[in-house]
């Protein structure tokens, strides 16, 4: 790129963006790309935008379009060391010149797409992790989850205060760990307990916390991606459907039938021919194509259990240290109670501790690649 085209651009970039000298000594960093030339010298003389309605995301500054105002907020966050999730337009998990590449493609007409899942085979065992758009939500129990005449009582101490949480995009396993798996990742033609039938379609169940971090580690060895527990409020907003939530109590529907393994494993009936998970992926999905967040086996959460605060998080984690692990979902041995909502164990905002290990398994969490 020649000085007489730099300095071209540079009296544009100036004019493009009014605040002057701070965004253009960044933008300088970028002219010598001959992309970032082009791109650049296009946005000086069009206007484009895009309505909320026709994007996924970009719209930065919450003004209802995608355009060089939102290139100047994340610049401003990148010059700052500020991070602010909105900024993260491609979900890695960082603010930086990547964001900026992907709202230029978004201005200029190249939408970005979220992907749906990735799928992964190892051993000639398939897997899919769902995509889980980043976004805010209210953790704890909402007021779909409270029912009955013992709502607002000692029943939810473990669900309260509500309290509002961010979180970066990540991906989540469509189904619990199965036995098949588990064989496949950890080679070794073991499980963790011997299993009264060999179905290994079955979720994983009676592992303890320190197998299933064994697990992740090894899977992401042998993927080269990171692989570990969802936190609580991932494993949470997962459940409730992420960005797609249609405020269900359960995950995926009102009612638990249509969901959830539950009551001696038989969908509700209990009529006591069947005790045990059952294959996964055998009712229906949640908002975001996820099974058995409701029921089936427990899931392990990463870290120790802690008492909710009603302040503002954004990407909480469980502390280091502690008496209980966390589990959540619920599992096809335990009915649901009409009357007392704690009873409910399938519900998406139960918090369990691991009093019932022996009825849990575990789903894993991938990180977004950079």
């Amino acid at each position: 790129m020649r000085t007489k085209e730099k300095d071209i651009l540079s009296q544009k970039l100036l004019k493009l963006f009014p605040s002057g000298n701070r965004y253009f000594q960044f933008l300088k960093i970028l002219i010598n790309s001959p992309r970032f030339l082009l791109l650049w010298i296009t946005l000086a003389f069009i206007s484009l935008s895009l309505s909320a309605n026709e994007r996924q995301v970009g719209d930065v500054n919450g003004d209802g379009e995608v355009n060089i105002a939102d290139i100047n907020a994340v610049i401003d966050m990148i010059l700052s060391g500020r991070f602010d999730p909105k900024g993260d337009v491609n979900s890695d998990g960082e603010v930086n010149i990547a964001d900026v590449n992907v709202l230029i493609d978004i201005i200029l007409g190249n939408h970005y797409e979220d992907p749906e899942f990735l799928e992964f085979t190892i051993d000639n065992v398939n897997f899919k992790m769902i995509y889980v758009k980043g976004g805010t939500f209210t953790m704890g129990a909402t007021s779909e989850q409270l029912y009955g005449p013992y709502s607002y009582s000692y029943q939810y101490r473990y669900e309260l205060p509500t309290h509002e949480v961010t979180l970066s995009s990540y991906f989540i396993g469509e189904t619990e760990v199965t036995r098949e798996l588990w064989k496949a990742v950890m080679a070794d033609n073991t499980m963790p307990v011997e299993y009264y039938d060999s179905d290994y379609k079955k979720p994983l169940d009676k592992v303890g916390y320190d197998n299933a971090i064994s697990f992740c580690q090894k899977l992401s060895r042998k993927t080269g991606y990171t692989f570990r527990l969802p936190t609580e409020a991932e494993w949470e907003y997962a459940a409730r459907g992420g960005c797609k939530s249609k405020g269900y109590r359960y995950a995926g529907s009102d009612n638990p039938n249509k969901v959830a393994w539950y009551g001696w494993g038989s969908g509700g009936t209990a009529d006591g021919t069947y005790k045990g998970p059952h294959p996964v992926a055998t009712k229906d999905p949640n908002e975001l194509g996820i099974y058995d967040m409701s029921g089936n086996v427990f899931e392990w959460c990463q870290g120790w259990y802690y008492s909710y605060t009603s302040e503002a998080q954004v990407n909480p984690t469980a502390p280091e240290e502690g008496y209980y692990r966390i589990m959540r979902g619920g599992c096809w041995l335990f009915h649901i109670s009409n009357d007392v909502p704690y009873y409910n164990f399938i519900r998406v905002s139960w918090r369990g501790v691991e009093t019932y290990y022996k009825y849990n398994g575990f789903r894993v969490v991938m990180e977004v690649p950079n």
